[in-house]
Protein backbone atom coordinates (compact mmCIF):
# COMPACT_ATOMS: atom_id res chain seq x y z
CA UNK A 1 0.00 0.00 0.00
CA UNK A 2 1.37 3.75 -0.54
CA UNK A 3 1.59 6.36 1.73
CA UNK A 4 1.44 9.78 1.00
CA UNK A 5 4.16 10.65 3.72
CA UNK A 6 7.81 11.65 2.40
CA UNK A 7 10.45 11.05 5.52
CA UNK A 8 13.35 12.49 5.40
CA UNK A 9 16.61 10.64 7.16
CA UNK A 10 19.08 13.07 9.73
CA UNK A 11 21.99 10.01 10.44
CA UNK A 12 22.14 7.19 7.98
CA UNK A 13 23.64 4.54 10.46
CA UNK A 14 22.21 1.01 11.02
CA UNK A 15 19.16 2.44 12.28
CA UNK A 16 18.61 4.80 9.34
CA UNK A 17 19.20 2.11 6.73
CA UNK A 18 16.98 -0.44 8.34
CA UNK A 19 13.95 2.50 8.20
CA UNK A 20 15.09 3.52 4.77
CA UNK A 21 14.56 -0.11 3.75
CA UNK A 22 11.27 -0.97 5.29
CA UNK A 23 9.77 2.49 4.57
CA UNK A 24 10.59 1.81 0.65
CA UNK A 25 8.87 -1.61 1.09
CA UNK A 26 5.48 0.40 2.72
CA UNK A 27 5.35 2.89 -0.01
CA UNK A 28 6.91 5.95 1.86
CA UNK A 29 8.53 8.17 -0.01
CA UNK A 30 12.26 8.63 1.22
CA UNK A 31 13.27 12.38 0.75
CA UNK A 32 16.61 13.65 1.96
CA UNK A 33 19.22 11.53 3.72
CA UNK A 34 21.67 13.52 5.62
CA UNK A 35 24.95 11.73 7.04
CA UNK A 36 26.05 12.92 10.22
CA UNK A 37 29.19 14.26 8.50
CA UNK A 38 27.15 16.36 6.08
CA UNK A 39 25.07 17.86 9.08
CA UNK A 40 27.37 19.92 11.31
CA UNK A 41 25.72 22.15 13.56
CA UNK A 42 22.64 21.54 11.40
CA UNK A 43 23.95 22.78 8.62
CA UNK A 44 22.27 19.58 6.27
CA UNK A 45 19.10 20.36 7.61
CA UNK A 46 19.07 24.07 7.61
CA UNK A 47 19.30 23.34 3.79
CA UNK A 48 16.26 21.40 3.63
CA UNK A 49 12.63 22.82 2.75
CA UNK A 50 8.95 21.05 3.51
CA UNK A 51 9.28 20.12 -0.19
CA UNK A 52 12.15 17.41 0.99
CA UNK A 53 10.29 15.68 3.55
CA UNK A 54 6.85 16.04 5.76
CA UNK A 55 8.82 14.57 8.83
CA UNK A 56 12.26 13.97 9.87
CA UNK A 57 13.78 11.14 11.49
CA UNK A 58 16.82 11.53 13.94
CA UNK A 59 18.84 8.44 14.43
CA UNK A 60 22.06 10.40 15.12
CA UNK A 61 24.42 10.93 18.70
CA UNK A 62 23.14 12.61 21.74
CA UNK A 63 25.25 15.83 21.41
CA UNK A 64 22.91 16.94 18.03
CA UNK A 65 19.51 16.23 19.17
CA UNK A 66 18.87 19.44 20.38
CA UNK A 67 20.58 21.40 17.60
CA UNK A 68 18.84 19.17 15.15
CA UNK A 69 15.54 20.09 16.56
CA UNK A 70 16.40 24.13 16.56
CA UNK A 71 17.26 23.24 12.81
CA UNK A 72 13.92 20.90 11.79
CA UNK A 73 12.27 23.98 13.78
CA UNK A 74 13.73 26.87 11.92
CA UNK A 75 12.80 25.19 8.52
CA UNK A 76 9.11 24.28 9.51
CA UNK A 77 9.92 20.55 9.57
CA UNK A 78 8.42 17.76 12.29
CA UNK A 79 10.82 15.82 13.53
CA UNK A 80 10.82 12.18 15.02
CA UNK A 81 13.99 11.89 17.47
CA UNK A 82 15.19 8.47 18.85
CA UNK A 83 18.54 9.22 19.98
CA UNK A 84 19.11 9.21 23.42
CA UNK A 85 19.67 12.78 24.56
CA UNK A 86 16.55 14.09 24.52
CA UNK A 87 15.29 13.76 27.99
CA UNK A 88 17.92 16.14 29.34
CA UNK A 89 16.82 18.76 27.04
CA UNK A 90 13.09 18.67 26.22
CA UNK A 91 12.32 21.73 28.33
CA UNK A 92 14.87 23.21 25.40
CA UNK A 93 13.12 21.26 22.89
CA UNK A 94 9.64 22.20 23.70
CA UNK A 95 10.40 25.86 23.74
CA UNK A 96 11.88 25.76 20.36
CA UNK A 97 8.67 23.63 18.69
CA UNK A 98 6.36 26.02 20.40
CA UNK A 99 8.29 29.20 19.06
CA UNK A 100 8.09 28.08 15.77
CA UNK A 101 4.65 26.18 15.67
CA UNK A 102 6.33 22.41 14.25
CA UNK A 103 6.05 19.74 15.76
CA UNK A 104 8.32 16.68 17.96
CA UNK A 105 7.97 12.93 18.82
CA UNK A 106 10.09 11.81 20.67
CA UNK A 107 10.66 8.46 22.31
CA UNK A 108 13.66 6.47 24.26
CA UNK A 109 12.69 3.51 22.37
CA UNK A 110 9.77 2.94 19.80
CA UNK A 111 9.25 -0.85 20.34
CA UNK A 112 6.24 -1.51 21.13
CA UNK A 113 6.71 -4.12 23.49
CA UNK A 114 9.23 -1.85 25.30
CA UNK A 115 6.63 0.72 25.64
CA UNK A 116 4.35 -2.30 26.87
CA UNK A 117 7.39 -3.30 29.37
CA UNK A 118 7.30 0.69 30.70
CA UNK A 119 3.46 -0.11 31.78
CA UNK A 120 3.93 -3.46 33.39
CA UNK A 121 6.58 -1.55 35.04
CA UNK A 122 4.99 1.14 36.65
CA UNK A 123 2.31 -1.71 37.75
CA UNK A 124 4.78 -3.52 39.34
CA UNK A 125 6.37 -0.63 41.26
CA UNK A 126 2.83 0.24 42.49
CA UNK A 127 2.50 -2.90 43.61
CA UNK A 128 5.28 -3.41 45.15
CA UNK A 129 4.95 -0.60 47.58
CA UNK A 130 3.36 -2.33 50.31
CA UNK A 131 6.47 -4.91 49.82
CA UNK A 132 9.18 -3.06 51.27
CA UNK A 133 11.34 -5.89 51.55
CA UNK A 134 11.75 -6.16 47.59
CA UNK A 135 14.42 -3.75 46.50
CA UNK A 136 13.98 -2.89 42.86
CA UNK A 137 17.25 -1.85 40.27
CA UNK A 138 17.44 -1.56 36.73
CA UNK A 139 20.17 -3.08 34.15
CA UNK A 140 20.37 -2.94 30.39
CA UNK A 141 22.58 -4.96 27.43
CA UNK A 142 23.68 -3.39 24.44
CA UNK A 143 26.04 -3.52 21.64
CA UNK A 144 29.91 -2.37 22.25
CA UNK A 145 29.33 0.10 19.78
CA UNK A 146 26.85 2.11 21.46
CA UNK A 147 28.34 4.88 22.89
CA UNK A 148 26.06 6.37 25.63
CA UNK A 149 25.26 4.79 28.73
CA UNK A 150 22.80 3.93 30.56
CA UNK A 151 20.64 3.61 27.60
CA UNK A 152 17.90 6.03 26.67
CA UNK A 153 15.24 3.39 27.67
CA UNK A 154 17.07 2.58 31.03
CA UNK A 155 16.75 6.15 32.05
CA UNK A 156 13.14 5.79 31.39
CA UNK A 157 12.94 2.94 33.48
CA UNK A 158 14.38 4.25 36.17
CA UNK A 159 12.36 7.55 35.96
CA UNK A 160 8.97 5.80 35.92
CA UNK A 161 10.35 3.71 39.13
CA UNK A 162 11.18 7.30 41.02
CA UNK A 163 7.79 8.43 40.10
CA UNK A 164 5.46 5.66 41.52
CA UNK A 165 8.06 4.43 44.09
CA UNK A 166 7.26 4.81 48.03
CA UNK A 167 10.86 4.36 48.80
CA UNK A 168 13.42 5.62 45.72
CA UNK A 169 14.12 9.30 45.28
CA UNK A 170 17.46 9.17 43.46
CA UNK A 171 19.00 7.65 40.41
CA UNK A 172 22.79 6.08 40.52
CA UNK A 173 24.20 5.17 37.33
CA UNK A 174 27.90 5.49 38.28
CA UNK A 175 30.35 3.11 39.71
CA UNK A 176 29.85 2.42 42.74
CA UNK A 177 32.67 2.27 45.62
CA UNK A 178 30.53 1.65 49.07
CA UNK A 179 27.66 0.30 50.16
CA UNK A 180 23.66 1.86 48.78
CA UNK A 181 21.28 3.88 50.75
CA UNK A 182 17.75 2.06 50.35
CA UNK A 183 16.31 5.20 48.82
CA UNK A 184 18.69 5.15 45.97
CA UNK A 185 17.71 3.64 42.27
CA UNK A 186 20.61 1.54 40.64
CA UNK A 187 21.10 1.49 36.91
CA UNK A 188 23.63 -0.39 35.63
CA UNK A 189 24.93 -1.28 32.22
CA UNK A 190 26.84 -3.89 30.16
CA UNK A 191 28.17 -3.51 26.73
CA UNK A 192 29.05 -6.50 24.72
CA UNK A 193 29.45 -7.93 21.50
CA UNK A 194 26.14 -7.72 18.76
CA UNK A 195 23.34 -7.31 21.12
CA UNK A 196 20.65 -5.04 20.23
CA UNK A 197 19.33 -4.20 23.58
CA UNK A 198 18.15 -5.91 26.53
CA UNK A 199 16.17 -3.99 29.48
CA UNK A 200 15.38 -6.01 33.10
CA UNK A 201 13.84 -4.74 35.97
CA UNK A 202 14.95 -6.75 39.22
CA UNK A 203 12.45 -7.00 42.78
CA UNK A 204 14.70 -8.60 44.58
CA UNK A 205 14.03 -10.07 48.73
CA UNK A 206 15.81 -12.50 50.86
CA UNK A 207 13.20 -15.08 49.53
CA UNK A 208 12.75 -14.25 45.55
CA UNK A 209 13.49 -12.45 42.84
CA UNK A 210 11.41 -11.09 39.86
CA UNK A 211 12.36 -9.52 37.04
CA UNK A 212 10.64 -7.88 34.36
CA UNK A 213 12.86 -8.17 31.11
CA UNK A 214 12.45 -6.99 27.30
CA UNK A 215 14.84 -8.17 24.86
CA UNK A 216 14.87 -6.68 21.11
CA UNK A 217 15.43 -9.41 18.56
CA UNK A 218 16.29 -7.14 15.77
CA UNK A 219 15.75 -3.35 14.70
CA UNK A 220 12.37 -4.11 13.20
CA UNK A 221 10.46 -2.90 15.89
CA UNK A 222 12.22 -0.20 16.55
CA UNK A 223 12.13 0.85 12.63
CA UNK A 224 8.25 -0.37 12.27
CA UNK A 225 7.66 2.90 15.27
CA UNK A 226 9.75 4.98 14.13
CA UNK A 227 7.63 4.95 10.94
CA UNK A 228 4.17 4.56 12.73
CA UNK A 229 5.51 7.88 14.94
CA UNK A 230 6.39 9.79 11.41
CA UNK A 231 2.97 8.71 10.24
CA UNK A 232 1.31 10.12 13.08
CA UNK A 233 3.39 13.49 13.18
CA UNK A 234 2.94 14.38 9.92
CA UNK A 235 0.60 17.59 9.92
CA UNK A 236 0.24 18.39 14.07
CA UNK A 237 2.28 20.58 15.81
CA UNK A 238 3.27 20.45 19.66
CA UNK A 239 5.00 18.06 21.28
CA UNK A 240 4.16 14.40 21.63
CA UNK A 241 5.31 10.46 23.14
CA UNK A 242 4.91 7.00 22.45
CA UNK A 243 1.58 7.56 25.19
CA UNK A 244 0.10 10.20 22.77
CA UNK A 245 0.88 7.41 20.09
CA UNK A 246 -0.52 4.28 22.34
CA UNK A 247 -2.83 6.06 24.23
CA UNK A 248 -6.12 3.70 24.89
Amino acid sequence: MTSTLKIGLVGYGKMGKAIETVAKKQGIAIGKIISSKDNNEGKGIRAMTKNDADVLLDFTVPGAVLTNIKAAAECGLNIVVGTTGCHDNLDKAQSIVEKNDTGLFYASNFSIGMNIMFRLVQQAVRFSNGFPEYDVYVHEFHHTRKKDSPSGSAYSLANIIINESAGKTRIETERLTDSIDPETLHVSSTRAGSIIGTHIVGFDSDFDSIEIKHSAKNRMGFVQGALRAAEWLKGKTGVYTMEDLLRV
